[in-house]
């Protein structure tokens, strides 16, 4: 969940809620870490090979950085900028800036794709034969596999701090099955090793409700509070370059605002400044200009375009749709999990966890926001709050489990067939062979090739 409760216990008792932290390695917690870290490799697998799987029989995929290998085929057009961002960092940037304002992935990658290419040269691997982009296929397979680390790095951590939040509203048990129907949604498995960003549309929150609890954990401790404000907002800044999370960071504001001190909000705001200007001057020492994708693409200028081109009813009724459409890309994206998750809420207000509710309804009004003012509804921009669906979801569960109104092994049942309907979304049948549609890609990313660097 997301807020430590406040009212927490310090000293020699034991807090709880989001103060209790599972820094400890109990042999539950310790158990539970290697089974997500197998269910990390195995949706790591399951995404790098979804090409055998028949996932889109009526599209070709983007492009294929193995060449004649399915292995890390990208259905999004978007995954070709990312990696050549990422492959030539940053003078990428000097002919397709799209991905200027997103850095973070491309750097690091840049950076363990180089070693990788090192430790590649040293051992004599690979070959220096020319591969996509008049690129040595030692370098496209190097950049492929940083990739590969770096998407593993983010999820490791972040599937990290979600099942130390939830462990302190439910059982561990309960706990490591929340966590692994996070993972299961079909959306997760589908970006899990796709060369984008959009991951940070449902881990941000997450880095961020773990931040605040860290932060709130020193003021009750009256521990480390300077150290761990310094570490969050330097966390926060490198978010906002790793995608500008808007919903997620003006909800954490305001929540800060409201029940912490204004301190660290403020420090977190210094750092993104800084952070911004850093990169502002190593974009100018490479000679690269700034460019702002939102800002071209004019996000929010429809309100006032239509405020005045339309009636005064159409612009109301246009407005009002909004609700109802919200709503329904919410039930797509969330779908079954909404049921326990609103009893959960139920729970929470009559529980003691009004300030976790509180939050939930503070991020998903500013997600509301986010989607009317880019007037896009798509279901995967309200993945802000898929971890506090499924964590409401399975405080609901696991009190009726502790309660014996469910059984254990239905509640099993249900993540099973959960997770057996996120990876069976992608099967289409009958089954062909992937190395067919491979070659396609010549024909079907010849437009998109000719307009790479």
């Amino acid at each position: 969940m997301t807020i430590l409760r406040l009212s927490a216990g310090c000293g020699d008792r034991p807090l709880t809620g989001l103060g209790r932290f599972r820094f400890h390695r109990s042999p539950v917690s310790v158990r539970h870490h290697r089974i997500l870290f197998l269910v990390l490799l195995f949706l790591a697998f399951v995404s790098a090979n979804i090409l055998w799987l028949n996932p889109l029989p009526n599209q070709e995929p983007a492009f294929c950085p193995g060449g004649n290998s399915a292995f890390m085929c990208q259905f999004n057009s978007d995954s070709w900028d990312f990696f050549w961002a990422a492959t030539n960092f940053p003078d990428h940037f000097k002919e397709s800036a799209t991905r200027i304002e997103r850095p973070v992935m491309p750097f690091i990658v840049n950076m363990i794709g180089n070693l990788y290419d090192s430790i590649a040269v040293l051992l004599g691997w690979g070959d220096n034969e020319l591969s996509l982009m008049m690129t040595p296929r030692r370098k496209v397979e190097s950049m492929v596999f940083a990739f590969i680390t770096y998407k593993m790095i983010i999820f490791i951590v972040g599937v990290w701090m979600l099942y130390d939040l939830l462990s302190g509203y439910m059982s561990p048990r309960s706990a490591l099955l929340s966590v692994i129907v996070f993972l299961f949604h079909k959306h997760v498995i589908y970006m899990f090793n796709l060369f984008h960003s959009t991951d940070y549309e449902y881990l941000t929150p997450v880095y961020l409700a773990w931040s605040v609890k860290a932060v709130v954990r020193s003021i009750i401790l009256r521990r480390h509070f300077f150290v761990n404000v310094m570490g969050v907002s330097l966390l926060n800044a490198c978010l906002v370059l790793a995608k500008t999370n808007l919903a997620a960071y003006f909800a954490v504001i305001v929540f800060s605002l409201l029940h912490l001190r204004v301190f660290p909000v403020v420090m977190s705001g210094i750092f993104v400044g800084l952070v911004y200007g850093v990169y502002w001057i190593y974009l100018k020492i490479h000679g690269i200009g700034w460019y702002s994708t939102s800002a071209e693409a004019g996000q929010g200028n429809w309100f006032l375009e239509r405020l005045h081109t339309a009636s005064p009813w159409d612009f109301v009724r246009e407005n009002l749709d909004s609700i109802p459409n919200f709503a329904g890309i919410v039930v797509d994206f969330h779908g079954i999990w909404l049921v326990p998750a609103l009893v959960g809420v139920v729970i929470g207000l009559r529980g003691g966890l009004r300030k976790e509710v509180l939050f939930a309804s503070i991020l998903a009004g500013f997600v509301f926001l986010q989607v009317f003012a880019a007037n896009r509804y798509s279901p995967y921009m309200t993945a802000d709050f898929w971890f506090l669906t499924t964590g409401f979801g399975f405080i609901a569960l696991d009190r009726a489990l502790q309660s014996g109104r469910v059984r254990h092994s239905f509640l099993v049942a249900l993540v099973v067939g959960w997770c057996a309907s996120g990876v069976g979304s992608y099967v289409n049948l009958p089954l062909s062979d992937p190395l067919e549609r491979v070659p396609g890609w010549q024909a079907s990313a010849a437009g998109v090739r000719n307009q790479a660097p």
